[in-house]
């Protein structure tokens, strides 16, 4: 079976999505990161009449808003979908950042497969997407404590999973900097990742 290859025998391929100052994950789903800074008062018209038509009507009233931003990102995927013998699929979630998987059928993709790929995805991006997610403004994450209450519990779970085993779900911060501090290397690892991964959860990332 190819490293690629499914148990149905169709090939997924990582899609590299070329997205300029945005972080790229080369993984089987790639991850778009957050939007830019937001459009912050408009954009004057020279700027507007040299966007692509799609994106400008977007754009033209100053704000981009996430049923925008979904509508071309779907815009974009559909673009890249048709564009090939393969088939696009995706989610974008409020914070701007969306996960997209590439689905080969069951031969194996060839140089020239990724070549049209990687061109089909750059022009969708620059008439779909691209100014539109670079312009989105996520909204702002919540402050919603992680050391404690439900937070701090799926901390303590996801510890679990790793095979940390803690005496007690600590509830605040400081409970948990002591109880790390008594881990060893492996369990301080496993505490750094499941913070990060439930902060980010919490994001909505």
């Amino acid at each position: 079976m190819s490293e690629y290859e499914n148990g149905d025998g169709a090939q997924t391929r990582p899609f590299n999505l070329k997205m300029p100052a945005w972080p790229v994950a080369l993984v089987v789903l790639v991850v778009i990161g957050c939007g830019g800074s937001g459009v912050s008062g408009g954009l004057s018209s020279p700027v507007l009449e040299s966007m692509p038509a799609f994106q400008r009507e977007i754009l033209k009233d100053g704000e981009v808003t996430f049923p925008e931003l979904e509508r071309a990102f779907f815009s974009f995927l559909r673009c890249v979908d048709e564009a090939g013998p393969w088939q696009a699929s995706g989610s974008i979630r409020p914070s701007g950042e969306a996960d997209i998987t590439v689905q080969w059928g069951a031969h194996e993709p060839s140089s020239v497969d990724d070549q049209l790929l990687d061109e089909a995805q750059s022009r969708c991006g620059d008439e779909y997407f691209m100014l539109v997610h670079g312009y989105y403004e996520p909204p702002a994450p919540d402050d919603e404590d992680i050391y404690s209450g439900r937070l701090s519990r799926q901390i303590f779970e996801c510890m679990l999973e790793r095979d940390v085993h803690l005496p007690h779900v600590p509830e605040s911060q400081e409970q948990w900097l002591a109880t790390v501090d008594e881990l060893d290397t492996v369990g301080q690892m496993a505490f750094r990742e499941c913070e990060q991964q439930t902060l980010m959860e919490s994001r909505g990332s």
